[in-house]
């Protein structure tokens, strides 16, 4: 394990157990194979706002990379959960935000390489991937989920391709489209 990271689901406390904390965060393992591994921080670095770029006005400061790039992402990660009039929102008990996922397929992947994901659930993992050029491999068991993530796969991949307000003299790369990619999506009986 390199890191534990804390998603920290910013729930209101409403009540809930009198007899302990109320849970409002999830566990996520960052977990490695082999002691080289892809990871590019650079991919997840967080901009810093105008009121600290301008206090790191003084000379030593002056053309730092960091201070443009921003700032590598904390172990706690403080993204709302889906709310049930959520957009993003499916009917899957555990949906995961795409923003949490993005975040995991872009440092842990390079770009048009394979993201595996053995639960699929409700295809969130699949959809980061392909908003993010990269690959996918993902399984899931329950037929209802499955047939709910491959309407999720190609609803992601028609936004990609059916941008019609967008300027058709700049090329694909400029937008951040791509060509599609090979992806997969099993039914295990």
């Amino acid at each position: 394990m390199v890191n534990e990271i804390i998603w920290d689901r910013r729930v209101p406390s409403m009540g809930g157990s009198t007899r302990s904390f109320s849970s409002v965060h999830d566990n996520i393992g960052f977990f490695v194979k082999e002691t080289k591994y892809y990871f590019d921080i650079d991919a997840v670095r967080i901009p810093y706002d105008e009121e600290t770029k301008k206090a790191r006005t003084r000379s030593i400061f002056v053309g730092k990379k960091w201070l443009e790039m921003g700032y590598n992402p904390k172990d706690i990660w403080s993204v709302a959960r889906i709310h049930a009039q959520d957009p993003e929102r499916t009917d899957h008990p555990t949906q995961k935000p795409l923003e949490i996922l993005a975040r995991m397929v872009l440092a842990s992947s390079p770009k048009n390489g394979i993201v595996l994901d053995p639960f699929m659930g409700s295809g969130s993992t699949a959809v980061a991937s392909i908003l993010n050029c990269r690959n996918y491999i993902g399984f899931e068991i329950n037929k209802k989920y499955c047939q709910l993530a491959e309407d999720r796969i190609k609803e992601a991949e028609n936004n990609l391709f059916n941008c019609s307000n967008i300027n058709k003299a700049l090329d694909k790369s400029a937008v951040g489209m791509r060509e599609p990619l090979n992806t997969q999506a099993t039914l295990l009986e």
